[in-house]
């Protein structure tokens, strides 16, 4: 299952009508378990960030959530194929450069895992 999103956590992005929004989730309906999201405009990305501070709510760049995405579901064990055409790249070879860090954790977690098993097989 996805991790929720904290309460405050969003991002800012500017839209095709040129003023700027501050997307942030405020919350879960206790009833249907779906995310409620608040939008904060203005007409300058500053002005979006200063009333996002007033609000006590941190930026977060929806690159920022790509990425977070993406070494959260390698670290889960999604395949790079997948985790590649989810977010668009290329190529799975530009996915796997860009994480390559995230591969080799989990090859080492795998290399562990065969360890435990074989060193228990070796043993009885």
């Amino acid at each position: 299952m996805a991790k929720r999103r904290a309460n405050g956590e969003g991002n800012i992005r500017k839209r095709g009508d040129g003023r700027w929004e501050g997307r942030y989730t405020a919350g879960h309906d206790p009833d249907t378990e779906k995310v409620i999201y608040k939008n904060v405009l203005a007409k300058t990305q500053k002005g979006c960030k200063e009333k996002l501070k007033r609000a006590g709510l941190p930026q977060i760049w929806f690159h920022d959530m790509r990425h977070t995405f993406a070494t959260v579901a390698l670290q889960n064990g999604v395949d790079i194929k997948t985790v590649s055409g989810m977010l668009s790249h290329y190529s799975a070879g530009f996915t796997l450069d860009a994480y390559a860090h995230m591969t080799t954790q989990a090859q080492r977690q795998a290399a562990d895992t065969m360890a435990n098993i074989l060193s228990g097989a070796v043993g009885n």
